[in-house]
């Protein structure tokens, strides 16, 4: 888990870097990376995990700023086309706490360098092998351990949590010379309407 939270982190702090070229990486006093601090990726929300297929054979690095440009430009709409169909509030509603137009890069995955995650070795694939078991399918079901950490509210876990989505994309990190913990808010409790003031 910590790899995973590490990875990230070091690729979100990789991608700030490269469009501040004079950025100095700050130092704990032990003279690790710091990297303590509240993170937000909600500026990349409905950025493709993996390299879309327009980009076949490019790098992150291969995309021009006139492209990256375009990327942005098209990024709200492109969320909006992205929300489930059916009774929702009005699109903007959606978007209201984005801004889409600050999207960092195109895709995710920036190791392999082709943008594309690799395919499961048959080690994997035989661990991942079974019925999914989700609150939808997968019983019997004797009490709330049985479901995942999603269906209990609880998270999305690593690195789904991490992963940019329509709200709650907040990261807070801390460290100490032989630690790292994350809290990463991914449920929120939901709020009902907001009763009118009495005048």
């Amino acid at each position: 888990m910590f790899r995973w939270l590490a990875a990230t982190i070091v690729v979100l702090a990789v991608a700030q870097a490269a469009a501040a070229q004079s950025y100095k990486v700050p130092r704990t006093p032990w003279g690790d990376p710091d990297l303590q601090g509240t993170y937000s990726n909600s500026n990349e929300y409905a950025t493709p995990l993996e390299r879309p297929a327009r980009f076949e054979g490019r790098r992150i690095e291969d995309i021009t700023p006139a492209e990256m440009a375009q990327i942005r430009q098209a990024a709200e709409q492109q969320a909006v086309d992205g929300l489930a169909p059916g009774p929702r509030g009005p699109d903007y509603w959606w978007l209201e706490n984005l801004n889409l137009s600050k999207r960092a890069q195109p895709w995710s995955v920036v190791d392999p360098p082709d943008g594309r995650i690799p395919s499961l070795t048959p080690e994997a694939r035989t661990r991942g092998a079974g019925p999914a078991r989700t609150s939808f399918m997968g019983g019997p079901f004797n009490g709330p351990e049985d479901l995942g950490f999603l269906e209990r509210c609880i998270t999305r876990s690593i690195p789904g949590s991490m992963i940019p989505v329509i709200r709650n994309t907040s990261q807070l990190s801390s460290e100490s010379r032989d630690a790292m913990a994350a809290y990463i808010k991914s449920l929120p409790p939901v709020e009902g309407p907001k009763k009118p003031e009495k005048k």
